[in-house]
């Protein structure tokens, strides 16, 4: 830079609040005129950089040029050779090298020289906060100030100057103290006064008598003569700081200028693209301006962090913009957010547009070492705030007083902001002392300013750690509508209501002002579209609004500035209409109704509106319509068609709340509608769907009372049960026949199905059954059953299965035989590769013997090792099953056996050859559970090899340690579904059967779509995967074709169903989110997505490909819902978890905890109802047959009218239905110790929100407890939930002692001064 110019300069005090006199702003001044003179001194030309590269060599240094200094400062020199000062004004000049005070401030500074320059001195940051700018063209008078060449006066008059410079072209700009000026942000003494009387209005309105006394003191102050600086930032006087700086804010003016942001980003990138990556740039330099290109294409850029990031980008929006100067400060406005106060760190000097060009090709980013700072240095700007509202912008500086120089300039210090909660990080390289930062997201942050390396993942109690810690939080517009109005649909009101608007969060205050504008849309009904003016929320935050008509009514809040909030309320005015209707008595839990029983009604009625609770006329106004299969209307004789008067082609038969129904007698699917607007009528979408069909027995056979098949059996007595089911006919008569040798006999007996169709009916052997049905000696015989409905006292047939002769007929003789004997352990079977360990303290393990003809003997039931004498024999009495089991506890005597060894015993009956019979060993192993584990049963474990069920523990201890067990059953059952019970690698969807390895070719997987002719692809193996699956698992990718494809899964159908399990062990690693209950095992194996989400989610819409694989889960016709694909898994899990189906395993001991019982007591309180009339205390009566005049079934807990009732065990919700004696009722079907009850509770409050087949977790609200039923007369003393137990074990519906239930536990002698 040349000595002899004359330099025009804009300086930025630092600390300019501090300044209390103009004798204090001259010092500021000189020091900082100091510190450039030093700098400009070392800085380069850059317009003479530009000409050597423009010209390739040096060109003289003309008397009269424009120079960029350092930071862009324009430098305006001319050569003199005069050392005078001469200074021509109305107004005395100050002496040579002095500031002389006159008239404001007006001074001379002479020196050999003078210059006319803009540039930023002080640390390289512009300070505008407490200050304002003004220059030598605000001045108060109307002086006007000639300088001569050699001359450079500053005056810091009052009044309006005009400076004429002779053969200077510049202007300078100071900034100074808003103390020090009259024209500045600062309230009038009179502002003050009005604005705290406001403030005293409104604490009375408010009813605050703090603020209102605070307030009246500040009054009475200002009435004695105080002034704001008494008040402002003292730490007592928080309330009127605030006050006062929202003032200051009204008042400020700012030179300031508006951006489109998608405008200037555009421009922007194209001069980037056209003037600076185009032609001559270094490597290092194109990659800078490329990841700038980059960041101006992303949309979700943060425009306030990218300015303050690049500060280049404040001089070539200059140039793409046009503008001869640049703002002081820019707002850039976005599609969803403001930008408001971005200041450039360097004030750029006005030079030709190719020279910024090569300026900015030439601006590299520079990686320096700056001075080290210690702990306490990292302050925030104006204030002492660390919780703020996203979006607000925040100004950090460094204590100079914390600096340690050690020999790297403050100018380089960096700067980083850290979010605690993501883990990132974002370093701003070489800011200096002050650094600015835009929040736009919440989050916990570090802020660290450092020379070399910062100390953000340091602990913050370290004497190192330099970083100050930041909460941002989020702001939410609140709109809260009148009570009229908050639903989604409302009805229509003519007067005024309020709708307040409000913030969320109260407890952080934003640094600027918030102001709220709003915006009414209105949508009428005939689609004529009302937007009215933006206005201006008031202080009141009240919008008023009428809504008279019908249509959609928004309410738009936004706020116009950095924090970007807006919010939208949305309402419908309409007609009330029906939306869903259903059954008013539980007639048919499925909807299905069978045909030819006759006069069978049901009733259906409204039950959900757009708006609920309904009126009675708009319930009134419901109509009723019958469509069949074919869409047609379905009429009985007696039924009139109706039409309105203003639509006389819809018609209905009926128009009330409810609609009674009868029966169609032909089969086929029918649709009953409900609607209130006549204008959709047939596509109102209220419909509930039936279908009338044929009864069907889908099961019939001879079983023992565990419910296994049984074939063969005595003829001493034995109890012998008739299993069933004939689904949808149910609690209807049933008359068995019975068959002897194939021969019809006269005997016969009449039962009843339960509430889902089924049968058990025990049948004694006994000689009265002999005579019965006419068996005379023989020795051996067929005894058979059929089953014919009775309707009216008249025969009603059904239709039977294939196989119904030969299951129905049971093979009987006379001889007396063994027919099963075998060991049980933990209350399952013993198989030949099951290990029981003996423990410390033996095992206990039982003996059964299934005979025939042989009731009421008792026989000698023994354990023995091969050739020796039994180890163990004791007599048992034949039940009248023919069974016979007795406990013992097996010792290990022999105390020389390593731990480890094995002992085999089997089981035998003394008298009687079982040689013949299979699975009668229990293998015995020394020491506690075999290597740290137990024995456990396993879902469906007798269909598959003991590796196979010890690969399926292996498996589920990875992926579920917390919880093995019960999501090993879970997957158990997922995979008997998906194969049909084959469990095999190779079973193919599409194919019932197995294809044998050895000839499944790939063309068996091509799946031709028959309507569209579109090849597909059929899924294979145990999870059945398909290309979604493998795909996923990274097995293979889309695009690689069917033959590819199909080679991958021929591979996975030829591996064994070990090794496949490995590959259904990596799906579940690869999927999004994995499981926690078992139920969504086979969610995750359906639709991954869907994992973890509410029951009533849709998985599969209608048409959707995925639904047409899989239309027979949809029940109700409205798309494949996750809770009719889980009904389908607990279907599998209760038929797995039968006596027959489980099988031991052996888990790790620390799984122990696993097998427990998710178990929960149906109240929180369990005590028995003690009043069992107002004057008698007789808890007794309540507990299990706890009555003599006729036996209690179940428990009587004391329970307050609505006190919450839970899922007491997790399950498939069953029938809830109301009846005159139990009220409202819900039952719910759960697997206990391997066993299928049912859980009834009665006397809630309301109906339950459940359907049948819903699942439901154990803990889980499921209502109140109430007074229905024959509970309505009940005091409040007397008030209970009546719970049952019940079990399909024994006789269908019977019900059973509660304490069966170990984990069910109650208080038996209650304090009666509790139940009150």
């Amino acid at each position: 830079m040349s000595k002899k110019a004359i330099h025009n300069f804009n300086l930025s005090i630092q600390n300019s609040a501090d300044i209390k006199s103009s004798e204090e702003l001259t010092k500021a001044i000189i020091k900082e005129l100091t510190k450039v003179s030093k700098e400009m001194s070392q800085q380069k030309d850059i317009v003479q950089e530009w000409q050597e590269q423009k010209n390739q060599k040096a060109t003289a240094v003309t008397n009269n040029y424009s120079s960029l200094t350092e930071g862009g400062a324009t430098d305006t020199i001319t050569e003199t050779n005069n050392k005078t000062v001469t200074s021509t004004s109305n107004t005395p000049s100050g002496s040579e090298g002095t500031i002389s005070n006159h008239n404001g401030l007006t001074g001379t500074i002479s020196s050999e020289t003078t210059s006319a320059s803009n540039a930023l001195i002080g640390g390289g940051v512009a300070d505008i906060t407490g200050r304002a700018t003004m220059t030598s063209n605000a001045s108060n008078s109307t002086t006007s100030l000639t300088l001569e060449a050699k001359n450079n006066t500053l005056n810091f008059g009052n009044g309006i100057t005009t400076q004429t410079y002779a053969n200077v072209a510049g202007q300078q700009t100071l900034t100074v103290p808003q103390m020090l000026q009259t024209n500045s942000s600062e309230p009038t003494i009179e502002a003050l006064k009005e604005k705290i009387k406001k403030k005293i209005e409104a604490a009375s309105i408010a009813n605050n008598i703090t603020e209102k006394e605070y307030w009246k003191n500040i009054s009475k102050a200002f009435e004695g003569g105080a002034t704001a600086q008494d008040f402002y930032g003292k730490p007592n006087d928080t309330l009127f700081t605030e006050m006062y700086a929202a003032l200051q804010q009204v008042n400020q003016v700012v030179a300031s200028q508006n951006f489109d942001w998608e405008s200037v980003r555009k421009r922007m990138i194209e001069s980037i693209d056209h003037n600076i990556l185009k032609g001559e740039i270094s490597s290092n330099n194109r990659i800078r301006w490329e990841l700038i290109k980059k960041q101006l294409n992303d949309d979700t850029i943060n425009v306030a962090n990218l300015f303050e990031r690049y500060d280049e980008l404040f001089l070539l929006l200059k140039v793409v913009e046009g503008l001869d100067n640049l703002p002081s400060t820019i707002t850039i406005i976005t599609r969803t957010k403001i930008y408001p106060n971005l200041s450039a760190d360097k004030v750029y000097a006005e030079i030709g547009k190719e020279a910024i060009y090569v300026r900015l090709k030439q601006v590299s980013e520079t990686n320096l070492d700056g001075s080290g700072v210690n702990k306490g240095a990292v302050k925030i700007k104006n204030t002492k705030q660390t919780s703020f509202i996203a979006g607000e912008s925040l100004e950090f500086f460094v204590d100079e007083a914390f600096i340690n120089q050690k020999g790297n300039p403050k100018e380089n210090i960096n700067w980083v902001v850290y979010n605690s909660d993501t883990k990132k990080e974002n370093i701003f390289k070489n800011e200096g002392t002050s650094f600015s930062y835009n929040f736009d997201m919440p989050g916990k942050y570090r802020i660290d300013a450092y020379g070399k390396n910062h100390t953000i993942k340091q602990k913050k109690n370290l004497d190192t750690a330099t970083f100050i810690e930041l909460k941002i939080v989020a702001q939410q517009i609140l709109i809260t509508p009148p009570a009229n109005a908050k639903a989604e649909f409302i009805r229509s009101f003519a007067e005024e209501k309020p709708f307040k608007i409000s913030l969320n969060n109260t407890a952080v205050k934003t640094l600027n002002p918030v102001k709220l504008y709003f915006q009414v849309e209105t949508i009428t009904a005939n689609k004529i579209t009302k937007i009215s003016e933006e206005q201006e929320l008031d202080s009141t935050g009240i919008i008023k609004l009428a809504m008279p008509d019908l249509g959609e009514y928004k309410i738009k809040v936004i706020s116009k500035d950095q924090y970007a909030l807006a919010q939208e309320f949305k309402t419908s005015v309409i007609k009330n209409e029906v939306t869903n209707i259903g059954l008013a008595e539980n007639t048919s839990s499925n909807n299905i109704f069978l045909l030819g029983i006759q006069n069978k009604k049901i009733t259906l009625e409204t039950k959900k509106f757009k708006i609920n609770p309904p009126t009675d006329n708009e319930k009134e106004d419901v109509r009723w319509m019958v469509y069949d299969s074919n869409n047609k209307p379905y009429l009985r004789p007696d039924d009139v068609l109706f039409t309105e008067k203003n639509s006389p082609q819809k018609k209905y038969i009926h128009k009330w709340n409810s609609f009674t129904m009868h029966i169609p007698q032909k089969e086929g699917n029918y649709t009953v509608e409900a609607y209130s607007d006549s204008k959709k009528s047939t596509n109102s979408g209220c419909i509930y769907k039936i279908e009338v069909k044929q009864p069907e027995i889908t099961e019939a056979h001879w079983a023992w009372s565990g419910g296994s098949k049984k074939v063969t059996s005595g003829f001493s007595g034995e109890s012998n049960y008739i299993q069933a089911q004939i689904p949808h006919y149910e609690n209807q008569t049933v008359r068995v026949y019975f068959y002897l040798n194939n021969a019809k006999t006269n005997h016969y007996i009449d039962t009843k199905t339960n509430g889902k169709g089924e049968i058990f009916e025990e049948v004694k052997f006994d000689v009265s059954f002999q005579k019965a049905i006419g068996f005379k000696s023989e020795k051996n015989a067929k005894i058979g059953f059929k089953l014919l409905g009775i309707q009216n006292s008249k025969p009603y047939l059904f239709k039977v299965p294939v196989n119904y002769k030969s299951d129905t007929i049971l093979s009987v003789t006379t001889d007396k035989k063994i027919l099963d004997v075998y060991f049980t352990y933990d209350g399952s079977r013993v198989r030949e590769e099951d290990e029981v360990p003996f423990g410390k303290k033996g095992a206990i393990v039982t003996l059964v013997a299934k005979t025939q003809n042989m009731v009421g003997e008792e026989i000698e039931l023994t354990a023995h090792k091969v050739g020796e004498e039994p180890s163990f024999n004791n007599k048992a009495k034949v039940s009248s099953e023919g069974v016979a089991m007795i406990s013992f506890t097996l010792m290990n005597l022999n105390k020389k056996l390593k731990e480890g060894s094995k002992i085999k015993y089997y089981a035998g009956v003394e008298g009687y050859s079982t040689k013949h019979l299979a699975n009668k060993v229990l293998v015995m192993i020394v020491g506690e559970a075999s290597k740290g584990k137990k024995m456990a049963n396993l879902t469906w474990g007798s269909k598959v090899t003991k590796e196979f069920r010890e690969k399926v523990i292996e498996i589920c201890e990875d992926l579920w340690p917390k919880n093995t067990m019960e999501m090993a059953n879970g997957l158990m059952a997922v995979m008997y579904r998906e194969t049909r019970g084959t469990f095999a690698a190779n079973q193919m969807s599409g194919y019932k059967s197995l294809i044998p390895r050895g000839e499944m070719t790939k063309v068996h997987f091509e799946n031709i779509n028959k309507e569209t002719g579109k090849m597909g692809s059929r899924a294979i193996g145990l999870i059945q995967f398909t290309q979604v699956a493998l795909v996923a698992m990274g097995e293979f990718e889309n695009g690689k074709g069917f033959d590819k494809l199909h080679t991958l899964k021929l591979e996975y159908a030829n591996m064994t169903d070990i090794d496949q399990l490995e590959k259904v062990k990596k799906y579940f690693k690869k999927v999004a989110r994995l499981p926690r209950v078992p139920e969504d095992i086979y969610v995750a194996v359906f639709s991954p997505e869907f994992v973890g989400k509410e029951s009533t989610d849709t998985l599969y819409k209608k048409g959707t490909d995925s639904y047409k694989q899989n239309p027979g889960l949809d029940k109700d016709d409205n798309g494949i819902q996750k809770r009719e694909l889980t009904v389908k898994y607990f279907e599998s899990l209760k038929e797995g978890n039968k006596k027959a189906n489980i099988a031991s395993v052996n888990i790790k001991m620390n799984s122990e905890k696993k097998l427990n019982l998710k178990w929960h007591n149906p109240l929180d309180i369990m005590e028995l109802r003690g009043w069992y009339t107002e004057t008698q205390w007789t808890p007794e009566k309540s507990d299990w047959h706890g009555r003599t005049g006729g036996k209690h079934d179940g428990l009587d807990l004391y329970a307050p009218v609505k006190t919450k009732l839970y899922a007491c065990i997790d399950g498939i919700i069953r029938d809830p239905y109301v009846s005159g004696t139990y009220g409202n009722t819900v039952t719910i079907e759960g697997i206990y110790n391997g066993e299928t009850y049912f859980f009834f509770y009665a006397h809630l409050n309301q109906p339950v929100k459940f359907s049948d087949g819903d699942s439901i977790k154990a803990g889980d609200p499921i209502g109140e407890t109430g007074q229905t039923g024959n509970a309505r007369s009940l005091t409040a003393k007397q008030t209970h939930l009546h719970f049952e137990v019940k079990s399909k074990k024994t006789r269908t519906g019977n019900k059973v002692d509660p304490n069966i239930i170990t984990e069910l536990t109650f208080n038996k002698t209650p304090d009666k001064n509790t139940q009150k």
